[in-house]
């Protein structure tokens, strides 16, 4: 959305209507979509950078639907993706209580497992980063050496994957 403000061409996609409709009159001038992923896969639209914030944990194929969401790509594109980290020490600690179990997830990632997915649909792997909590950074100093600190300290409820599309 950031983007859109700044002049870029921006879309925005979510499967459910009346999120979309609350985001259509906050964001007007952005394209949105309604459908899951596979789905706006079919798009003819390219784009230099795709994310999928919090997508990946719900999809029971995440392999064929990134093969899907990959031909949206533009050679060269940057592909981020962000998913509860099942890895991380508080996911350990906690056990069945992780905060992230939740029923319409039915996928769990740690960074291997994305550097392996990446690896399956033919993604350069640029940079795989771990987060106490999906704000953060929030620019509040105390909030943000607070969430920091946990971070060093193993606990990273998050994971963000940076790729790199080649030719396709």
């Amino acid at each position: 959305m950031a983007l859109g403000a700044a002049g870029f061409d921006s879309a925005g996609e979510d499967m459910k209507a009346p999120l979309i409709e609350q985001l259509k009159i906050h964001y007007p001038d952005l394209q949105w979509h309604k459908g899951s992923a596979v789905e706006i896969a079919g798009l003819r639209d390219r784009f230099d950078v795709i994310t999928l914030y919090h997508v990946l944990e719900h999809l029971s194929d995440p392999v064929s639907a990134m093969k899907q969401i990959l031909r949206l790509a533009n050679p060269g594109a940057l592909v981020v993706i962000e998913v509860p980290n099942v890895g991380g020490l508080e996911a350990k600690l906690k056990g069945r209580n992780w905060h992230y179990y939740k029923v319409d997830h039915v996928s769990y990632f740690r960074p291997c497992d994305l550097r392996r997915l990446a690896q399956m649909v033919g993604l350069q792997v640029v940079d795989v980063r771990g987060y106490q909590h999906f704000s953060y950074p929030q620019n509040v100093l105390w909030k943000d050496l607070v969430k920091g600190s946990l971070a060093k300290l193993g606990f990273r409820d998050v994971l963000s994957i940076f790729m790199m599309a080649g030719d396709n």
